[in-house]
């Protein structure tokens, strides 16, 4: 019997595929088994086991992992300090280190790691986080990263390298560890290359932490990234100058450049543009049909020309189909009722949800009943 499950539930599922197979002796099975009680393997593979959810139903497993190398795997994570809950959250998100050999691939990573200061609960915390870590080289990019880190670091600490304490609270952070994924050794000079043209380094680790790829990209054309953005009229001391590179570095010159004449085809003059792309960036991420499309609604639509475009520029950049649209439905009806004045659109579209429903879709619900159906039924076409 075939089993639907949602995407969230399916690598914890296909782990306990796999985990049942280990106390099968085939690579078919009916039913499933009492994880929780199994009795094949000792400490601490049957504590891990125990943490696991019972499967309802089980399917036939592919690849059966040899039983004593997943042991040794789940051992191997124990003696680095990892509680089964740690174990539980790597092998449910990458199972395939089941089947890895625990000395020759996950032991060296793991020991360089704890060498370089990144052991215990830290080293736990990030590996249960993003378990790739351990299908990175340790010499093409998990020891460059950590040495770079240590040199750009160290300046938190007034002086000496940083830290693996350092190092690991970097990892930590909600996307840390894409600096050693996107890692190059690129990314030293063009760090430097921001810092000459006044970058702060706190912008600088944020950028390390949300959006490292373009400081992994060749350095004559970061350098010309930079050079680009500053010549735009980007604060280089605020974050903006960091999404500007960022949006820059993510597209060729002449997508880039086909985005500014969607601007002017509608009517805006280039300091406009200049302007815009100063005060939000990341306008130029969207797509130039995107751009023409919310371009055209506020024009058309609202009557709001360049001006009044940069007074709220994020309503570029909002969904036409499940924010912008629903709620100028609504203001329409206000306005037509009188009871709405149209200078407040840009602030309405601002709003969170729950506030631009009590203020403007429930409060005139009484006098308008059809409001709440006109709106949750914009939002949901």
């Amino acid at each position: 019997m075939a089993i639907m499950l949602s995407p969230a539930l399916r690598p914890q599922f296909r782990l306990q595929q796999i985990l049942v197979a280990l106390s099968s002796n085939t690579h078919k099975y009916n039913r499933a088994t009492d994880l929780g009680n199994s009795t094949i393997y000792g400490n601490p593979f049957s504590k891990f086991l125990s943490t696991l959810s019972q499967p309802t139903d089980a399917l036939a497993v592919g690849t059966n992992p040899n039983k004593d190398n997943s042991e040794a795997v789940v051992a191997l994570f124990s003696r680095y300090g990892f509680s089964s809950a740690d174990t539980t959250a790597v092998l449910t998100k990458n199972p395939r280190l089941l089947s890895s050999k625990p000395e020759k691939t996950l032991e060296p990573k793991l020991a360089f790691l704890s060498k370089n200061g990144i052991r215990g609960v830290n080293l736990a915390r990030i590996l249960s986080k993003d378990p790739r870590v351990l299908s990175r080289s340790i010499d093409r990019n998990i020891a460059p990263c950590i040495r770079f880190l240590k040199g750009f670091l160290r300046g938190r600490g007034g002086g000496g390298d940083a830290t693996g304490t350092e190092i690991a609270y970097h990892f930590s952070l909600r996307h840390g560890t894409r600096v050693l994924h996107q890692f190059t050794e690129a990314m030293a000079p063009n760090i430097e290359t921001l810092q000459s043209h006044g970058v702060p380094r706190e912008n600088i680790e944020r950028m390390l932490e949300i959006r490292p790829r373009p400081l992994a990209r060749d350095i004559a054309e970061f350098a010309e990234i930079v050079k680009t953005a500053k010549e735009i009229g980007l604060d280089t001391s605020s974050m903006g100058f960091i999404r500007g590179v960022v949006a820059l570095s993510g597209m060729k010159k002449e997508k880039w450049e086909s985005k500014i004449e969607v601007f002017k085809s509608l009517g805006w003059s280039n300091e406009q543009v200049r302007a815009l792309i100063i005060k939000q960036p990341r306008t130029m991420d969207a797509s130039a049909e995107r751009l023409t499309k919310s371009l055209e609604f506020l024009s058309e639509e609202l009557g709001w020309g360049p001006d009044q475009i940069l007074r709220y520029p994020v309503t570029i950049m909002l969904s036409l189909e499940k924010r912008m649209v629903p709620r100028y439905t609504v203001m329409k009806k206000l306005m037509e009722k009188g009871v709405f004045d149209k200078k407040r659109m840009g602030t309405a579209f601002y709003m969170v949800e729950d506030k631009f429903v009590k203020k403007y879709v429930e409060f005139y619900s009484k006098d308008i009943p059809q409001l709440l159906d006109l709106y949750q039924n914009k939002v949901q076409s």
